[in-house]
């Protein structure tokens, strides 16, 4: 049987093909960022499968198992056979005791389809990801922390400085989630899970393993997932940088975040400024589905700045001393002054 550790899949990255043989809903839940999900058998069967398991007998359960492969088989063989033309390491994991990877790794390899069986399957990698968050990832990364007001761009200049070739790392976007009630606006509509999240971040952690990192304060929840403890521990731990500007340039800024470029924004904003009811009151929602009926984006942005998020994150925003404060008109001044910064590190 030809195998691979966890630790040499996550060495050799992009030069592995990474083969998931769990069912679509196994997959859906989290798998190895990147990996291809090939069901050896389907959400249904697998239901089958384990009940025989648990009922009748493991036998029964693998006989069964087989029946219901055997009819896919070739298909199963053409789909890898077509991924290994790219010249990558082919490696095939199930969950965990390999009765769905082993002999299907067996299969391919006596067929000339060179491939490898993971050690452990998914359990020993989302194992690896938790530990590298526990025991590792302090070691390895120390994070510049940009804070600012609601509005105030530290994700434009996080894009920015990307682009320039410095080392970012968006949460929001690994999150699919810009935090707050309006954090879903503008993002993938399936929602992200906590594996899923975990195995993105880690594989963006390892391509910038020991450089210091731009990344934007967060609070430990973003969205339906939450950083890591460590991570988030680590982020305080580092330098932090306040960005300043007028309430005019962070109104701008929020409607393009929010409502520039999308045709039916009206009823996402409307679900989002009525879930403010508790906070704001039912004369004030009242208001501002007023202004949204007028499409006064403007206004709103304003209002909700004024009464709402400032407010909201005074607290957070005054309880650190910072390393450096920029206060801005456009945001090319704060990536000409936050590469300078970087340099002189």
């Amino acid at each position: 049987m030809r195998t691979m550790t966890v630790e040499e899949m996550v060495m050799k990255g992009e030069g592995c093909t990474l083969i998931d043989l769990r069912s679509p809903k196994e997959y859906e839940k989290g798998s190895i960022q990147h990996a291809i999900n090939l069901p050896i058998l389907d959400d249904t069967e697998r239901g089958i499968v384990g009940t025989i398991y648990k009922q009748e007998s493991q036998e029964k359960a693998k006989i069964t198992g087989i029946r219901h492969v055997s009819a896919k088989l070739d298909k199963l063989v053409e789909e890898v056979s077509h991924l290994a033309k790219n010249g990558n390491d082919l490696v095939l994991f199930c969950s965990r005791g390999g009765y769905r990877s082993g002999p299907f790794v067996q299969l391919l390899n006596s067929l000339g389809i060179e491939s490898f069986q993971l050690v452990g399957g998914y359990k020993a990698y989302r194992q690896y990801v938790l530990d590298y968050f526990e025991n590792q990832m302090a070691k390895d990364h120390e994070f510049i922390v940009l804070h600012g007001n609601t509005g105030c761009g530290k994700t434009e200049v996080l894009k920015k400085l990307s682009d320039s070739g410095i080392p970012v790392i968006d949460l929001e976007g690994l999150a699919q989630n810009s935090g707050s009630v309006f954090g879903f606006i503008g993002h993938s509509t399936e929602a992200m899970t906590q594996k899923n999240f975990d195995s993105i971040l880690l594989n963006r952690l390892l391509t910038l393993k020991y450089q210091r990192v731009f990344i934007e304060s967060e609070s430990q929840r973003i969205g339906n997932v939450t950083i890591p403890k460590k991570m988030h521990q680590q982020m305080e731990l580092g330098a932090h940088i306040l960005l300043e500007t007028s309430v005019e340039n962070r109104v701008n800024q929020v409607v393009a975040d929010y409502c520039d470029g999308y045709e039916e924004i009206n009823e996402s904003l409307r679900k989002a400024i009525n879930d403010l009811t508790k906070f704001l009151g039912h004369e004030h929602i009242h208001f501002l589905n007023q202004l949204l009926d007028n499409k006064e984006y403007h206004l709103i942005a304003r209002d909700l700045i004024e009464n709402y998020y400032d407010p909201l994150y005074k607290y957070s925003i005054e309880k650190y001393s910072y390393d450096l404060k920029i206060t801005y008109d456009t945001i090319n001044k704060v990536t000409d002054i936050l590469a300078e910064y970087y340099s002189k590190l």
